[in-house]
């Protein structure tokens, strides 16, 4: 259910790419506004498929599982 949005498999395959991106960046990777990020990130995070790092008022997001990673890689692949 989780990787069956569009926007969340644009936004792992966008952290896959930069390793570590806040917000802004993935709204602007994604081509969407803030908002509807932080929504999906949200979800993400519940499921433990990413994790966040706080650097003062920023918040940074990176993937926490590298079999999410390999599955995500296999299939664009496919």
């Amino acid at each position: 259910k989780v990787l069956g949005d569009a926007t969340r498999i644009d936004i792992m395959y966008s952290l896959m790419e930069n390793t570590e991106l806040c917000v802004q960046e993935l709204a602007e990777s994604t081509q969407m506004n803030a908002s509807a990020v932080s929504h999906h990130l949200r979800i993400l995070r519940q499921e433990k498929i990413v994790r966040q790092r706080r650097n003062g008022k920023q918040i940074f997001y990176s993937m926490s599982d590298s079999h999410v990673l390999q599955i995500l890689q296999k299939a664009i692949i496919l």
